[in-house]
């Protein structure tokens, strides 16, 4: 599917990543976006609100 999507000229999201080992595969097979507990544990808005702020920050 990564492979698609880098094809189409798309973002490549997976879900359900929960530890760093999922990872740095997803990123070894060129997924863009990841979602997961490794990436964020569960938060309320506002933490969400900060988050997306540092992260954007980052970048």
């Amino acid at each position: 599917m990564t492979e698609m999507a880098g094809k189409l000229q798309i973002k490549c999201m997976a879900e359900g990543v929960e530890t760093k080992i999922d990872w740095e595969q997803l990123k070894s097979m060129k997924c863009d976006i990841g979602q997961g507990y490794f990436i964020a544990k569960p938060m309320s808005l506002d933490d969400f609100l900060i988050f997306c702020n540092l992260v954007s920050e980052e970048n």
